[in-house]
């Protein structure tokens, strides 16, 4: 492109008015032309003129210029402001005024006849601008070779005036270009023509032409081009953006340059490639006003190609809201000729803006497992991930704009959180929403928690209690900081929660009762969670019916029952007996005496017989003692509806299970006999000495998680009287009364409860845990605990405590005493500063030495970092348990 207004043309020196021979211009590109009369010269041009050569020269600004033989001469502006010019000369000769016709000579000129007015021409000369002519007629009249009129320049003397003279070189005089000097007008005088004899014509000859050269041209200004070019990037190559792609991030293109008078500079934005004709070296680069990298990689002179490369380093700024779109830069491209002239063009740089991706997400949560061990709490379901699965928020960073759960919409932006309830029913509840954290906290109607970090994605959920499968229905919308969206959908597919697993359990128990409540967290102590919510028993409290022997005969003493009654009604024939009504004289026989009435016998009426109801227990002996009854009497006896049977040897019945026994008197006179009513009196007595009054007990609980899920084992329980437990080769449950007992657990993997009291628990092979409930007290021993295998159960005991807000190291405190078979480990229960509600002896064991603490003065491990080191070692490797079921 040129930029300049028009042609920068060389200046003009002056005009060729004669010359002769060899006279040459030569341009500052080694160009020569052949100088005639009228051809102009120029500024920057070397007037040069061979051996038969010279030129005179009528100058622009006034004045003349000649120059003689073998000389040149470089013409610039000087020479018109009258400055001295440097005349080089090719001929040592000094020049001559012979010279000049020795020139003619050679070209022909002294064979051309004199017109009367002419003179011949000088002799030789070279080097100078000056030629000497003859007066005729006391005045010059140039007609050939070099006229004296117009000369108005003093004459230039290569070697100077002096030397010019004396035939010395020397530095050229400054030459001075004398005032132009208006010649006297004079009329020439009259001379009378002479009288010419004809010559004799010589053989005419045809003239020979010299050769014509062209004429050269002044030097051509030529114009600068740039062209253009441009590059297109993607912010979606980014790190950050929807396809990264870290080699795309930069692309190169080219240009030319086109300077044919020769590169002088060349910037392309604002990078200098080209410097006073100097290329400099490459790389050259550069930041962009959009922040990005510029580099030219390269120059070739010959062929004017520029190579560049751009580098897309962040994301840029677009119109907000708009989509797919692009903005661009535009780096200018300015280059400069030798001669001032100058070209520019842009390279076009276009970025092509990334826009949020979203995809759709779908998730089931993983299935629940159970805890690998009773001690372990399994943790709640929970399907963690981003909502940034298969999708982006692009180069340009973004945010999640809004959630949708249950047909309500969250929206999130600068002021937080804005609710939009569509569809007016409600659904899901705002929980909350942390402007620091960013997190937004929602709660589904099936009681499923939602949580989404608004800033990253970042999400978690976690079902509620519904028994039933279900899928969760989330939409989101992405937005990136252009304010460019895409939403999707988030599905989470629930399965049928598992149920607990409830495991049977065997009580073995010294605590006699008709009615015995077991510890909900004793029946759960095998039970397992596959999703960690809490289980709850339900029944805790099974009857048993046990009771001491002889228990339910409660009468204070002795009685008699009068069952005399004579009329005949119902009344007056059966009677119920209560085991109460027996008294026991504590050696295993209980009895009561009866005395009746038996009206006489009739057909149609019934007051001749009387029934008895006996509730026995299975192997109880009824004995009937019939000293004072009549033998008109009859005795017979049947389990609740059965048949009637005669009493056994002695008069007895023995029970065979747990039943009502009916005893049945009959009047029955024989003959001869006056029938008529009459009295009788006859002893009952009861032998319980080989009732079983604690038969094992069975029955089943339930187990039930927080989704109402449940599972149902069996549990039985035996009772062993007195203060020791024994365990059998199974699992077992060992619960003590509150006296001060000795539970071993033998084989199997046992619970042991040693209760209130100063308790002695052996757990035997297998891994067996210590169990102490809530509120009991005591001092406690356990024989062999084994670390890793055993667990002190604390879980009960332990609830309520730090509500102050006590740490364990608060709670529990740690005493190593004795050594050798002596070696003993307490552990004391409460808090710092009050009694102990519950010492744990640990014989045998070292628990500072084991955890890497040691113990202090007295032997107690200070509180703090060493207790804290036992307890966190204990919980890791399920030494311990303080978190309840």
């Amino acid at each position: 492109m040129i930029t300049k207004k028009g042609m920068n043309m060389a200046r003009v020196i002056g005009t060729v008015r004669q010359a002769a021979g060899d006279v040459v211009a030569v341009s500052s590109s080694g160009t020569q032309r052949v100088l005639m009369e009228g051809d102009r010269v120029f500024a920057g041009e070397r007037l040069q003129t061979g051996a038969t050569g010279a030129v005179s020269v009528r100058l622009d600004g006034g004045g003349e210029l000649t120059l003689g033989r073998d000389s040149r001469l470089m013409l610039d502006e000087s020479i018109l402001s009258g400055q001295a010019a440097h005349v080089e000369t090719l001929d040592p000769l000094t020049p001559t005024l012979g010279m000049l016709a020795e020139v003619e000579q050679v070209t022909g000129l002294d064979n051309e006849p004199l017109q009367p007015d002419e003179t011949p021409p000088s002799a030789d000369g070279g080097g100078h601008s000056a030629v000497i002519l003859s007066e005729t007629g006391a005045q010059v009249t140039p007609v050939t070779g070099f006229p004296t009129q117009g000369l108005t320049m003093n004459p230039l003397f290569p070697e100077g005036q002096a030397e010019f003279w004396r035939g010395v070189t020397s530095d050229p005089p400054i030459a001075v270009i004398p005032p132009v000097v208006q010649p006297p007008v004079t009329d020439p005088p009259v001379i009378d023509p002479p009288v010419v004899e004809p010559p004799i014509d010589p053989p005419v000859e045809p003239p020979v032409e010299p050769p014509i050269e062209p004429p050269v041209e002044p030097p051509v200004d030529h114009c600068v081009s740039v062209s253009c070019s441009g590059v297109t990037l993607n912010e979606a190559n980014l790190c950050g953006g929807s396809q990264p792609d870290p080699g795309k991030l930069t692309q190169s293109g080219t240009f030319t340059v086109s300077a044919p008078d020769g590169l002088q500079t060349l910037t392309v934005g604002g990078i200098e490639v080209v410097v006073a004709g100097v290329v400099l070296g490459f790389p050259l680069s550069a930041l962009t006003a959009l922040g990005n990298s510029l580099s030219i990689t390269g120059y070739d002179p010959s062929s004017g190609e520029v190579s560049y490369s751009y580098t897309l380093l962040n994301p840029q700024q677009h119109p907000d809201g708009e989509g797919n779109n692009s903005l661009g830069e535009q780096i200018d491209v300015i280059a400069t000729d030798r001669d001032g002239d100058s070209g520019s063009a842009s390279l076009d740089i276009t970025i092509i803006d990334d826009v949020p991706l979203a995809a759709d997400i779908e998730w089931v949560m993983p299935p629940e497992t159970c805890p690998p061990s009773p001690c372990d709490v399994a943790q709640p379901r929970v399907a963690s991930g981003s909502l940034l699965a298969g999708g982006t928020f692009g180069a340009d960073g973004g945010f999640v704009k809004s959630i949708t759960l249950e047909g309500v919409t969250y929206i999130h932006d600068a002021s937080g959180i804005r609710v939009v309830d569509d569809s007016g029913c409600g659904g899901s509840t705002l929980v909350c929403f942390d402007p620091l954290t960013q997190q937004l906290t929602l709660a589904s109607s099936s009681g499923a928690t939602l949580l989404v970090d608004m800033s990253s994605g970042a999400f978690s959920y976690t079902p509620g209690s519904s028994a039933t499968s279900m899928t969760e229905h989330i939409g989101f919308v992405l937005s990136d900081n252009d304010g460019d969206l895409a939403g999707a959908d988030l599905l989470i597919h629930v399965p049928l929660p598992q149920p607990p697993e409830a495991v049977a359990d065997h009580i073995i128990t010294n605590i006699l009762a008709p009615c015995i409540e077991v510890p909900g967290a004793v029946l759960l102590a095998n039970d397992r969670s596959p999703d960690g919510s809490p289980l709850s028993a339900t029944p805790t409290v099974f009857h048993t019916d046990w009771s001491a022997p002889g228990a339910d005969f409660s009468a204070c003493m002795p009685r008699t029952i009068e069952f005399g009654g004579t009329r005949d009604r119902v009344e007056n024939q059966v009677r119920d007996l209560s085991r109460s009504d027996f008294y026991s004289n504590s050696a295993v026989t209980a009895m009561v005496l009866l005395n009746g009435y038996l009206g006489a016998w009739q057909v149609d009426t019934y007051n001749h017989q009387d029934l008895f109801n006996i509730e026995l227990k299975a192997g109880e002996t009824l004995t009937v003692d019939t000293r004072y009854l009549s033998d008109q009497v009859g005795l017979a006896w049947k389990m609740d509806n059965g048949e009637f049977q005669p009493l056994g040897a002695n008069n007895t019945i023995t029970a065979t299970e747990d039943n009502v026994y009916r005893l049945i008197l009959i009047h029955q006179p024989d003959p001869g006999v006056c029938n008529v009513g009459l009295d009788y009196q006859i002893g009952l007595s009861i032998d319980y000495s080989a009732v079983d009054n604690t038969p094992v007990y069975q029955g089943s609980y339930t187990a039930t998680d927080g989704h109402g899920s449940s599972d149902s084992a069996a549990v039985s329980i035996s009772y062993q009287q007195g203060h020791s437990l024994i365990g059998t080769d199974d699992d077992d449950v060992l619960l003590a009364a509150g006296g001060n007992d000795c539970l071993y657990g033998g084989d199997g993997n046992d619970l042991l409860i040693g209760g209130a009291g100063n308790d002695t628990l052996i757990g035997g092979a297998g891994n067996d845990t210590f169990m102490w409930l809530a509120n009991d007290s005591g001092h406690d021993r356990v024989v062999d605990f084994t670390f890793g295998a055993d667990t002190l159960d604390l879980s009960q005991l332990l609830q309520g405590a730090g509500v102050r807000g006590e740490s364990l190291d608060d709670l529990l405190h740690f005493k190593v005493s004795g050594s050798g078979v002596n070696l003993v480990s307490s552990i004391e229960v409460g808090a710092s500063g009050t009694a102990p509600s519950q010492i744990i002896d640990l014989q045998g064991i070292d628990l500072a030495g084991h955890y890497g603490v040691t113990a202090g003065a007295g032997g107690w491990v200070a509180s703090g970092a060493d207790s804290a080191s036992i307890i966190n070692g204990m919980l890791g490797d399920h030494s311990l348990k303080v978190d309840t079921v």
